[in-house]
């Protein structure tokens, strides 16, 4: 259900669109359950008439002393009806007995206006900036 909820939510995604179709969405999913200390409660799939349509993956960094929000994708059918700030808000009082006084962090494409938008509505605040870049190998460019 993951795999189709991920793969769904990058259906005209605006989070590092350019990175679609590079690695199998299967891969993509471990690489998110390696981050942190993988807890399955803090994980949700969203569904539409029966069928996953989106995702909101948590998990707690004790380290760091910070809850990273992993991942947070819509298909385009659930997009723009204030699910994302719900879910979100949803996971973060989910994850507040453990975490209480940890930071919440996430990486958001600073090109994704709606992303950056939700997380300011909800207090988060920029604390540092990357480019990502990628390379085909055997391109000429």
């Amino acid at each position: 259900m993951l795999v189709t909820a991920l793969d769904r939510s990058y259906i005209d995604t605006m989070d590092c669109p350019e990175l679609c179709g590079m690695r199998a969405t299967a891969d993509i999913l471990a690489s998110h359950r390696a981050t942190g200390e993988f807890d399955p409660s803090l994980w949700w799939v969203f569904l539409l008439s029966g069928e996953p349509h989106g995702c909101l993956l948590l998990t707690r960094c004790p380290e760091q002393r910070t809850l990273e929000l992993v991942y947070l994708g819509l298909s385009p059918q659930l997009r723009g009806q204030g699910l994302s700030r719900a879910a979100l808000w949803m996971g973060m009082q989910a994850a507040k007995p453990s975490c209480l006084g940890w930071n919440v962090a996430c990486a958001v494409d600073l090109r994704n206006a709606p992303a950056l938008k939700l997380y300011g509505r909800l207090g988060f605040r920029s604390f540092s900036e990357r480019t990502a870049m990628v390379r085909v190998i055997g391109s000429s460019r």
